[in-house]
C-alpha cells in the first residue's frame, strides 16, 4: 500500500510539474521525424483532404501546428543543418558542392550533442543522399545509420535501440526520402491514380510503385530508369503536370504510411504518449508554380513546410499556431519545450512561451538561395514576412553582401498575392523598404557568426562519381 502511496504521490507531482512547464518533465524523450521534401499543403490538417495523410492529420489533431513554418533553404543537408543546429545556411555553410561536400562547422553544437550532455541516449536514421556522416550529420548520435532503406526497413534496428534505452532520456531522429523524386504512389492507390490517364507518366508511375524505396534510390537499382521515365521536362500539357503533381502526392500519402508505422512501435511500447514527437520537412517541392519542377528556388511551394509538435500526454491538443516560425528556432525552441536548462546562445530564438500562449511574435525569416550545388555561399537571399516576400538572386559576385541588390530583384505581397505572381519591386509598396533593410541589416550579424564559427576552414570531402550521379538523378546538381 505504502508503494501504491508513494507512487501516486509522485505521479501527481510529474503531473503538476509537466503542466506548469508547458508539456514536458526533465527527460522527456524526443521524436524528431523529417519527411523529405513535404510542402505543407500535401498534408491533412495544412490544406490538404483528410485522406491524404491520415497519421499525420490525428497526431496535429492531438499536437499543436504551425501553420507558417518557413525552411531556410531549398536544399536538404544545407536546410537540415539549419534545423539541427539554429543557424542560418549563410552561417553553416553546409551542403554539396560541385563533387565535394562541406561539413557542419565543429565548433557549432548540434541538437544531439546538446541533449548527450543532459544524459541523452541518442539514434539518428536516414535515408542517406546527402544526410550522410560526412557532412556531420552524426555528430551527436551513439548510433548513426545512413541507409537508403526507408522507414520501414529501419524498423528492427529502431525496436533495438528503443529496447538499449528503454527508462532512458533518448532522441531519436528519423528522415525518410519517401516523398522525394522520383516520385512512387502505394500499391492501392495506383489504379485511381492512373485510371484516367495515358501520358508519358504512365509507364513511370506503374514501375515506381512496384520499386522497392533501396532501389528507387539507388545507382544499383532503377534511379537511372526511373529518373528517365519521370523526368519532369515530359509535361507537355496541363493534365501531364496534373498528373506528376498528384504523383508526388501519393508519394506524400505513402510517406505518412511510413510515419503510421513508427508510430504504431511507439505506441506498442508506451513511448507515443510520453514523448515529445515533432514532425517537419526540410523543404517542399515545385510544379511548375513559377515555371519549374523540384526544389531549385524559395518561393512558397518550397520553402513553406508542415511543423507538428505533439507533447506527453497530448498537451496543447488542437493548438494551431498561426504566426511565422523560422526554422533556425527550431533547436532552442525545442529545447526550452523540454525544459533543457542549457547555456547556449543560438541565431534563432526560443519560441516556446509564446507558442504556449498561443502567439508568436512578428519574426521575418529569411531564406538562403543556392544556385544548385556549385559553392558553400549562398547566391542568393530571401526575406519574408506573413504578408510580404523579398527576393534577390544571381549575386554570386557579391555573395558575401547579403543586402546586394544586384542580380534579380522580386517583391510580392503575400496577402493579396500569395502565389507570388505580380512582382511589385519599385511600386512603392509600404513593405518593400522594411523587407531589402531588414536583409542588409543581417549582414554584419552573419558575418560576425561565420568569423566566429569560420566554416570556410572546414576541409570540403571529396565525392565519388557515383555519389555524383545518384544525386544528379534525384534531382540535384541541376544548372
Amino acid at each position: 500500500m505504502l508503494i501504491i502511496v508513494l507512487g501516486l504521490a509522485a505521479g501527481i507531482v510529474w503531473f503538476l510539474q509537466f503542466h506548469e512547464r508547458g508539456g514536458s518533465s526533465p527527460g522527456t524523450p524526443l521524436v524528431l521525424i523529417s519527411i523529405d521534401t513535404c510542402r505543407a499543403d500535401a498534408v491533412s490538417g495544412f490544406g490538404a483532404p483528410p485522406e491524404q495523410t491520415p497519421n499525420l492529420l490525428k497526431i496535429g489533431d492531438e499536437g499543436m501546428r504551425f501553420e507558417q513554418a518557413i525552411s531556410a533553404t531549398h536544399i536538404t543537408a544545407t536546410s537540415h543543418a539549419t534545423m539541427l543546429t539554429g543557424y542560418s545556411p549563410y552561417v553553416h555553410a553546409t551542403g554539396m558542392s560541385y563533387k565535394k561536400t562541406s561539413a557542419i562547422p565543429p565548433t557549432m553544437p548540434t541538437l544531439g550533442e546538446i541533449l548527450q550532455k543532459f544524459g541523452y541516449y541518442s539514434a539518428g536514421y536516414t535515408d542517406a543522399g546527402q544526410m550522410v556522416a560526412e557532412a556531420g550529420f552524426a555528430r551527436g548520435f551513439d548510433y548513426f545509420i545512413s541507409d537508403p532503406s526507408g522507414v520501414v526497413e529501419k524498423l528492427p534496428k529502431i525496436e533495438s535501440f528503443l529496447d538499449q534505452v528503454e527508462g532512458r532520456p533518448f532522441f531519436l531522429f528519423v528522415h525518410t526520402y519517401r516523398a522525394h523524386e522520383p516520385y512512387r504512389a502505394p500499391l492501392r492507390l495506383l489504379p485511381k491514380l492512373t485510371k484516367n490517364y495515358n501520358g508519358p507518366f504512365s509507364d513511370g508511375a506503374r514501375v515506381a510503385a512496384h520499386t522497392p524505396i533501396r532501389e528507387s534510390l539507388t545507382n544499383g537499382g532503377k534511379l537511372e530508369l526511373l529518373s528517365k521515365l519521370l523526368d519532369a521536362k515530359k509535361a507537355a500539357t496541363a493534365a501531364d503536370r496534373e498528373f506528376f503533381h498528384n504523383l508526388y502526392l501519393a508519394g506524400v500519402t505513402g510517406a505518412d504510411e511510413e510515419v503510421g508505422a513508427l508510430f504504431d512501435i511507439f505506441k506498442k511500447r508506451g513511448i507515443y504518449d510520453r514523448a515529445m514527437i515533432v514532425i517537419t520537412s526540410d523543404h517542399g517541392e515545385a510544379f511548375f508554380e513559377h515555371g519549374t519542377d523540384s526544389h531549385k528556388d524559395i518561393y512558397e511551394e518550397c520553402i513553406r513546410v508542415p511543423l507538428i509538435v505533439r507533447f506527453p500526454g497530448g498537451a496543447h491538443a488542437g493548438a494551431r499556431i498561426a504566426e511565422q516560425f523560422p526554422s533556425v528556432n527550431l533547436v532552442p525552441t525545442l529545447l526550452d519545450f523540454l525544459n533543457i536548462n542549457h547555456t547556449e546562445s543560438f541565431e534563432g530564438r526560443s519560441v516556446a512561451r509564446e507558442a504556449f500562449a498561443g502567439k508568436l511574435p512578428e519574426q521575418i525569416a529569411y531564406q538562403h538561395w543556392l544556385m544548385g550545388m556549385n559553392d558553400r555561399m549562398p547566391q542568393g537571399f530571401g526575406a519574408r514576412l506573413p504578408g510580404s516576400k523579398w527576393i534577390v538572386k544571381n549575386t554570386y559576385e557579391h555573395a558575401n553582401d547579403p543586402g546586394a541588390t544586384t542580380g534579380s530583384q522580386e517583391y510580392y505581397n503575400l496577402q493579396i498575392d500569395p502565389r507570388e505572381a505580380t512582382n511589385l519591386k519599385g511600386r512603392g509598396d509600404a513593405g518593400e523598404k522594411r523587407m531589402l533593410d531588414e536583409l542588409a541589416a543581417m549582414r554584419p550579424k552573419w558575418d560576425s557568426l561565420r568569423k566566429h564559427f569560420h566554416p570556410d576552414g572546414v576541409k570540403l570531402l571529396e565525392l565519388s562519381d557515383e555519389a555524383m550521379e545518384k544525386l544528379r538523378q534525384i534531382g540535384y546538381l541541376f544548372k
